[in-house]
């Protein structure tokens, strides 16, 4: 049936509303869904790991000091965070103090649990602060870059060094020793980029909106879409140029930054081994940080809000595949989630209420 374009403009009023609402609601509440189809897919798969009492029984008989401990080494996150973001400053004419910068990021944290959407809390907080501190917006944005692509590195070079630890010590591995080579070809490229970018920030930008414009072709030819790639991407090298040699000066220096990057990893590693250990689970070092590293590119991969369903049913996964029972193995995430998850929340709070007294903010 034809539809004049008169009555599909007078019909467009009454039928739009409904999928801008149920896009809303799926944006609030997919993290609910989606944890309610993973706590389903664990019930039909293993039931067993949703024994509440055998749950509550291993959260009762944890050890304490353990527990202390995992809290403890949060701090290192947002430390290194801190001290990577006053890194970005330290050539302007207002450098970040560090200590100030460390209150920013886990200030930034607790906005980026509570206003979860994209993380688009902890961005306000962290582009305010830079913005306060002379930072411009292409530099700010680079900063952001320059953290995702300097701790995503990290995650894969420990990654590599659990892989090969479990392979010189001879026990069970969850992932075949073939895997180590296209992380670390990950891991080569991703500093190799950096390095061009901050070496040769117009070559860089060159080459990137080459690779976009070939994408866009594609796109095109293949799909039928109009895209720009080529725009996106030379923004982006442009970006993370910026905040590599801040406008011209010397920039930080990128094994200090990847040093800094990697505090979040490991702090995160180590709580989730001492979680472990306080529950009864001796799956062991390595497999803490390769199960951290699986759950980290899942919930990347899904972008679901904080990670929220997808973090947890990987972590499961990855602790069952090591030979754990899928009890402990929840009750391990569980525990887990709660010290790095909700417990920063209060100390972010804290954290914010100070910073705009002293006018930080």
């Amino acid at each position: 049936m034809n539809v004049s374009p008169i009555s599909a403009e007078a019909g467009s009023d009454e039928v739009s509303p409904a999928p801008g609402r149920l896009a809303h609601l799926w944006s609030r509440w997919r993290a609910v869904l989606i944890s309610l189809v993973l706590l389903g897919a664990i019930w039909f798969l293993a039931p067993q790991a949703l024994d509440l009492r055998r749950l509550a029984g291993y959260v009762a008989e944890a050890a304490p000091v353990p527990i202390l401990a995992a809290i403890l080494c949060q701090a290192p996150r947002y430390l290194g965070a801190g001290f990577l973001m006053s890194l970005c400053t330290r050539q302007l004419a207002t450098p970040a103090p560090r200590w100030q910068s460390a209150e920013v990021a886990l200030a930034s944290g607790a906005a980026s649990r509570l206003l979860p959407v994209a993380g688009a809390g902890g961005i306000a907080v962290r582009f305010a602060y830079l913005k306060r501190c002379g930072l411009g917006e292409p530099a700010i944005a680079g900063y952001f870059l320059l953290q995702n692509l300097l701790g995503t590195a990290s995650l894969l070079l420990l990654s590599l060094i659990a892989l090969a630890y479990q392979r010189l010590s001879g026990s069970a591995a969850l992932l075949p020793a073939e895997t180590l080579l296209p992380s670390l070809g990950v891991v080569l490229a991703a500093m190799f980029v950096i390095v061009l970018i901050a070496r040769r920030p117009r070559a860089a930008m060159f080459h990137a909106r080459q690779v976009g414009a070939a994408c866009d072709r594609v796109l095109q030819s293949r799909l039928h879409r109009n895209s720009d790639c080529a725009r996106r991407l030379e923004s982006a090298a442009s970006s993370l140029a910026t905040a590599l040699t801040m406008g011209g000066r010397t920039g930080p220096r990128l094994t200090e930054g990847l040093f800094y990057s990697s505090w979040t990893i490991v702090g995160d590693v180590a709580s989730l081994y001492l979680v472990s250990l306080a529950l009864g689970c001796h799956a062991g070092a390595p497999a803490a940080a390769i199960a951290y590293a699986i759950s980290s590119v899942a919930a990347s991969a899904v972008a679901m809000p904080a990670g929220l369903g997808v973090t947890e049913g990987a972590m499961v996964a990855a602790y069952a595949a090591f030979g754990q029972a899928p009890a402990l193995s929840l009750a391990v995430v569980l525990v887990f989630r709660a010290v790095s998850f909700w417990v920063p929340i209060l100390f972010g709070l804290g954290a914010g209420w100070h910073l705009r007294r002293v006018r930080a903010l």
